[in-house]
């Protein structure tokens, strides 16, 4: 429950933080923080094989990505994944002849994909798992993560066989790499997505070599086309950042966009802005900044 709590906190904003609970951010999240670390530390979830610990662990996680170091969290986050191989979470409850119900459960944790259903549809009395939806449902957002880190895990895997390491990735891309393997990777991930999440597809485009790019020293010796390109695919980035801030539709996941900010093409858009302050489209990219800052 201190773990729900916590995630709760970090998906409301500022107003309705104070409007419903009165107490700032910091004061509720260092509240629940301590609390969820407590339970844990008395549920010994270090050798944990309860499905609930896991799952308020990973919960926990979610919540502390804004407090603790990256590599903490990274770290952590280990811990987490060497726990749910030992309860057998890697293997899909299908195979260890497991309840639909409780299969489902262990699924969106860490394992197999999420059947897409709402999550109305789930209750322990299921007779057998349920057949996917074909629209949007309450597993959207998780069933999106499961196929991005899916992707990168293929893609890094890879990477490896050719003896190259995973660090090195998005470098080789960007120095003219491998075309055909970076077309591959295209159109592997916009099969798994489709048009359904536009800014995953800008985001690959963005650190990637347009066809004819080549490494420039510096913005002002990149052609002149290659900057207008850039420029209109980091606008769109910011765009699309805001929009998951504001749209009512996205607000339950707006939360989540503090942690994938645009970094590559926020900066870029002011370089940019620094050497050409009248740039045609001046105005619209500083009010985007405003609106990411505020």
């Amino acid at each position: 429950m201190f773990a729900i709590y916590s995630a709760a906190v970090m998906s409301l904003n500022h107003d309705e933080r104070k409007q419903r609970l009165c107490e700032s951010r910091k004061t509720l999240l260092s509240r629940y923080m301590r609390a969820t670390k407590s339970a844990l530390l008395r549920a010994k979830f270090m050798g944990t094989t309860s499905l609930v610990v896991l799952q308020a662990l990973v919960l926990h996680l979610l919540s502390v990505r804004d407090f603790y170091e990256p590599r903490a969290v990274w770290s952590w986050t280990g811990v987490a994944v060497r726990i749910a191989q030992s309860m057998g979470l890697d293997r899909d409850g299908v195979f260890s002849g497991l309840s639909p119900f409780e299969t489902e459960m262990r699924r969106r944790v860490c394992t197999k994909k999420p059947t897409n259903v709402n999550d109305d549809q789930l209750n322990p009395g299921i007779p057998s798992l349920l057949a996917e939806s074909k629209s949007l449902t309450d597993i959207a957002f998780v069933a999106l993560r499961y196929e991005l880190a899916n992707f990168s895990a293929n893609r890094v895997a890879k990477f490896r066989q050719q003896g190259k390491s995973p660090s090195q990735w998005e470098r080789d891309l960007a120095l003219g790499g491998d075309k055909e393997e970076m077309g591959e990777a295209f159109r592997e991930i916009e099969g798994r997505v489709g048009n359904e999440v536009p800014t995953i597809l800008c985001s690959f485009t963005a650190v990637a070599p347009h066809d004819n790019a080549i490494p420039w020293a510096s913005i002002e010796q990149t052609p002149l086309s290659e900057r207008q390109w850039i420029w209109e695919v980091s606008i769109k980035l910011l765009e699309q950042h805001n929009m998951l801030q504001s749209n009512p539709q996205l607000k339950r996941f707006a939360w989540h966009a503090a942690f994938v900010m645009q970094w590559h093409a926020f900066i870029h858009v002011l370089d940019t802005l620094r050497s050409n302050p009248l740039n045609a489209d001046a105005e619209k990219a500083w009010e985007l900044i405003g609106n990411t800052c505020a």
